[in-house]
């Protein structure tokens, strides 16, 4: 693994849609977390298909609000073992950090 074997997800998240008077849900956040760990665990493997059989933990730690605009998880690879993969997360809305977290992967037997 190297360092830049990072994954990302991002989205614009717009104040009608995700959310009403006040901010996004945190499941916004959860999602993306989930996602950008799921491809940076596939791109420190170098096979997406199949080489996730599920995510067994996901802790977010959430630091503020988010509010409209950019919100963008990216993912670093901890641990890659032969049955699990830990990512760490870093959360980001409009450049300002709101949510860190880790998750935890069972690896595809199959791979």
């Amino acid at each position: 693994m190297t360092p830049h074997n990072k994954g990302v997800a991002w989205v614009d998240v717009d104040p009608q849609v995700h959310f009403g008077t006040r901010w996004a849900h945190g499941g916004l956040v959860g999602a993306l977390a989930d996602i950008a760990s799921g491809i940076s665990v596939a791109i420190a493997l170098g096979e997406a298909a199949g080489s996730i059989d599920g995510t067994l933990d996901l802790k977010i730690n959430f630091l503020r609000k988010v509010v409209d605009g950019d919100l963008t998880a990216t993912a670093t690879v901890l641990h890659l073992g032969t049955r699990l993969a830990v990512t760490e997360v870093d959360v980001t809305n409009k450049g300002t950090p709101c949510a860190k977290a880790l998750a935890t992967f069972m690896l595809s037997r199959d791979r």
